[in-house]
């Protein structure tokens, strides 16, 4: 049976033991798409972090001329 990847939490650069979304210990990624573990995923932090990735995503996915946030007007360059 495979580990499950645990949310990364918290301050990335200073410790080595990285504080995660459900307080288990293992292999931890702050890609949200790569979180395995059940309790991970069920916590506020990580779905937080997940709605705005994938907000993000979808924002990128459109052409500039055709981003839905921009009036036609200024699309243009």
């Amino acid at each position: 049976m495979a580990r499950p990847v645990h949310y990364r939490t918290g301050d990335f650069t200073k410790a080595r033991e990285y504080p995660v979304a459900c307080d288990n210990r293992g292999f931890s990624t702050i890609d949200t798409d790569q979180v395995t573990c059940p309790a991970c995923i069920r916590t506020l932090i990580y779905t937080d972090a997940a709605h705005r990735h994938r907000e993000v995503v979808e924002a990128l996915a459109y052409p500039k001329e055709d981003h839905p946030c921009l009036p036609k007007n200024q699309a243009q360059p």
